[in-house]
């Protein structure tokens, strides 16, 4: 896929039913499962109906409820080396004047 300014936003005007069908299952299949929908908009800059035969009636659309998970926690490590050089890590971090110190957040 290119996103070269004359690729987008352009008409499907002249494609091939087929190749409809198949960008209609594409999306419907595999990029709405992933990215679900979560609003729609109330006055589209196009005729939002002229597209109801490729993504169902667009006024009857309702978008989904999402949750959103927190990234769980990093878990510590069980190996003795990981933890040993965690530790040195940490003692040199301790000596460096805090002037030089890398900022806090950057942890």
């Amino acid at each position: 896929s290119s996103t070269k300014a004359k690729w987008l936003d352009m008409d499907l005007e002249g494609l091939a039913e087929a190749k409809i069908k198949h960008l209609n299952d594409t999306y419907w299949t595999t990029y709405v499962a992933k990215y679900p929908i979560v609003g729609r908009l109330v006055d589209p800059p196009y005729n939002a109906a002229e597209y109801d035969k490729f993504a169902g009636p667009y006024a009857s659309f309702r978008a989904r409820q999402v949750s959103w998970k927190a990234a769980p926690a990093k878990r510590k490590s069980k190996c003795p080396v990981t933890n040993a050089v965690r530790a040195v890590g940490k003692m040199v971090v301790s000596l460096i004047p805090k002037q030089l110190a890398p900022p806090s957040w950057s942890e």
